[in-house]
C-alpha cells in the first residue's frame, strides 16, 4: 500500500472514530496548534497532520511486526495488529493535543475501526 494511500486510510478512520465515537475528538486549539512553525486553524488541517502521522508510525509498526513479530501475529491469529494499532493511537493522544481520547473503550473502538477502514481499504 503506497503511503499516499496510507494517510488517506488513517483520515478516514481518524474522521469516522472523532464523528461516532464520543469519546474521541479532533479539535484545533488556538494559539497552540502550531507545527513546523504553520498555524493550524482548520480541522481539516490537524487531521491531515495526525493521519500523516498515524500513517507513519503504522508504517514502522507494520514493518517490525511482519519481520520480527509473525510468530506473536500467528500466535494470535493476527489480533496483535489491532493492538498495535490501539497502542498508536493511544501514542497520538500523548503526541497531539488536538487529538483526544477519553476512555479506554473509545480508544479500543477506535483502534478496531482503525484496523476495519485499513482491512476494506487495502
Amino acid at each position: 500500500m503506497s503511503f499516499l494511500w496510507r494517510i488517506f486510510s488513517c483520515a478516514v478512520s481518524l474522521f469516522l472514530a472523532d464523528k461516532l465515537l464520543d469519546g474521541v475528538a479532533i479539535k484545533v486549539i488556538p494559539g497552540k496548534s502550531v507545527y513546523f512553525g504553520f498555524h493550524l486553524t482548520e480541522y481539516w488541517q490537524i487531521l491531515f497532520l495526525i493521519s500523516v502521522a498515524l500513517a507513519f508510525l503504522s508504517s514502522v509498526s507494520k514493518f517490525l511486526l511482519k519481520t520480527v513479530g509473525l510468530p506473536l501475529k500467528i500466535l494470535t491469529l493476527g489480533l496483535i495488529s489491532i493492538f498495535v494499532n490501539i497502542f498508536l493511537i493511544w501514542v497520538l493522544d500523548v503526541l497531539f493535543l488536538e487529538f483526544q481520547v477519553t476512555n479506554l473503550s473509545s480508544l479500543i473502538l477506535t483502534g478496531i475501526i482503525f484496523s476495519f477502514v485499513d482491512l476494506l481499504l487495502k
